[in-house]
């Protein structure tokens, strides 16, 4: 005879017990509903605050039918006028630690691309193709005479390269800080383990609206406070953030098309900015090691751009060196728009 523990459960109780669970599933439903919603309302409203609290910088500039937010600080001083890019993910804030001390010797403006920053959405894909296309028209609306001397940092970097390929009698020299690597140099192992190193563009547009970035992001700790905060705050917005995940998805393509452009200066100026201190979270240190050498190769090559170029390392500096040297980018901008205005070697 089955003991008591060993009968099965009646048909009431088998009800009973499929009551609760189906409580407990409609009130974790709810808890997420709960959730998703909060997160949807703090995303909202932070960034509406992070708009009122930093407001625009510079001017709106319509380009194609969107606004495109301009930047541009000093005096022509004999020009060229500088013009500068930022790395992906990044705007003309990117630029503040450098702009205000090259505006003492030249006129320069940074810019947000689309859905960067302040500027409005643009069309996709946001391909170098497209970027170019619309910083071309964005310089020529706002006034702005050429020839330039244009900065890049990283996809930046492979921006302007584009540009000074595609309007050559536009550009008087160039900087290029830690540009962005074409991962076809690299080998086939290192390949895959760099593209894993990305965000996917899919997880980002997921997660902008509930406002996760914006609750995991971390200030840049080498940054002014005030300056790091704006970042924080303009940086996390919704738009921004798909117009990244818009970036990402074609970024590689653009890199690529950038070095195969190979734009030829002839004697015009150029720097070549070389991080020293790069860092690969998630790669081996053997990884790390190798894609490290590889990509100062990489960089050194671009020097061929260029009969009138030169090669410095910055040494102690991550990838972003304009946070951790921001003189040394400096220097680099000033030395390229002398030579320039005089025809001298970097």
């Amino acid at each position: 005879m089955a003991t008591r523990e060993e009968r099965p459960l009646s048909a009431s109780a088998r009800g009973r017990v499929w009551l609760w669970v189906g409580r407990v599933l409609v009130a974790l439903v709810g808890l997420i509903v709960v959730l998703l919603l909060l997160g949807l309302l703090y995303q909202f409203l932070a960034t509406r605050i992070a708009y009122r609290n930093y407001p625009a910088p510079g001017e709106m500039v319509s380009v194609y039918g969107h606004d495109m937010q301009i930047y541009c600080t000093g005096k022509a001083s004999g020009g060229p006028t500088v013009v500068m890019d930022a790395g992906l993910g990044g705007g003309l804030l990117d630029w503040q630690t450098v702009q205000p001390k090259v505006a003492t010797f030249a006129r320069v403006c940074s810019y947000d691309r689309s859905g960067i920053g302040w500027s409005k959405s643009g069309p996709t894909p946001r391909t170098s193709q497209r970027i170019v296309k619309e910083l071309h028209a964005l310089l020529s609306d706002a006034g702005g005479e050429g020839p330039y001397v244009l900065v890049g940092h990283s996809f930046g970097g492979a921006n302007l390269q584009l540009y000074a390929s595609e309007y050559p009698k536009q550009v008087a020299g160039m900087v290029l800080v830690d540009s962005a690597l074409d991962t076809r140099v690299l080998d086939k192992d290192l390949r895959k383990a760099v593209a894993g190193l990305q965000p996917s563009p899919l997880t980002i547009k997921a997660t902008a609206p509930l406002g996760i970035p914006r609750l995991l992001a971390s200030q840049e700790g080498s940054l002014p406070k005030r300056l790091a905060q704006e970042r924080t705050a303009i940086y996390n917005g919704t738009r921004h953030l798909y117009a990244v995940a818009d970036e990402t998805a074609t970024v590689q393509k653009s890199v690529a098309e950038a070095t195969d452009a190979a734009p030829s200066l002839g004697e015009k100026p150029l720097v070549v900015l070389s991080a020293g201190a790069r860092q690969f979270p998630g790669l081996t240190n053997k990884q790390a090691k190798r894609t490290n050498e590889q990509i100062n190769d990489f960089e050194a090559g671009m020097t061929n751009l260029s009969r009138n170029s030169k090669l410095v390392v910055a040494k102690d500096s991550s990838h972003y060196i304009q946070f951790d040297r921001p003189e040394l980018v400096v220097d680099s901008i000033r030395r390229v728009v002398e030579a320039a205005r005089d025809g001298s070697r970097v």
